[in-house]
C-alpha cells in the first residue's frame, strides 16, 4: 500500500503527484498509493454517489466522487494528511480552494479492496475519528457489508 517508507515533504509529494497519474495519499510524510478500483467497486460507488446526491438535493452540502483530494485540518491537530476518500459529503464550503478541499468534510465512504484494507480500516478510520469526521462509512464488497462509524 505504501508508495515511499521513507519521509518526504509535502514539497517533494506535490512534485510527485504532478508527475504521476496514480491516486497518492500523504500522511505525515509517507505516500500512499491506491490501485485502480474494481468494476465491482466503481459499481458500488456509482449507486452510492447517486442515491447521496438524490438525498441531499434540497440541502446545501455537496457530493464528491474520487478523485478528490481532501487536506485533513483543523485547531487541534498537527502535520499534513492527504486523503482521497472514494466518497466525500461537504457541508462546510468555505475550505475549497482551486485544488483540493481543506478541512473536516461532513462524511466519507470507503469501499475496500483487497489491497487497501488495513489502511481504510486502520490508518485512515484513525484520522477521520481523530479529526472529527461526523460519519465514515466502510463498504465491504467482499463480504458484501457496510460499516458505519459516527462521531
Amino acid at each position: 500500500m505504501e508508495y515511499r517508507r521513507d519521509a518526504i515533504s509535502f514539497d517533494a509529494y506535490l512534485q510527485i503527484r504532478e508527475e504521476s497519474d496514480a491516486r497518492l495519499e500523504y500522511i505525515d510524510g509517507i505516500v500512499y498509493m491506491s490501485t485502480s478500483p474494481s468494476t465491482k467497486h466503481q459499481r458500488i460507488s456509482a449507486e452510492l454517489l447517486f442515491a447521496f446526491k438524490n438525498f441531499l438535493k434540497s440541502r446545501s452540502c455537496e457530493v464528491l466522487p474520487a478523485p478528490y483530494d481532501i487536506e485533513l485540518k483543523n485547531d487541534t491537530m498537527e502535520g499534513t494528511k492527504i486523503v482521497i476518500p472514494d466518497i466525500t459529503i461537504i457541508c462546510d464550503k468555505s475550505g475549497f480552494t482551486d485544488a483540493r478541499y481543506v478541512g473536516v468534510p461532513s462524511m466519507v465512504v470507503e469501499i475496500l479492496s483487497p489491497s487497501n484494507q488495513s489502511h481504510d480500516l486502520i490508518t485512515k478510520l484513525n484520522l477521520y475519528m481523530n479529526y472529527g469526521v461526523e460519519e465514515y462509512w466502510i463498504v465491504n464488497p467482499m463480504l458484501n457489508a457496510l460499516g458505519l462509524f459516527s462521531k
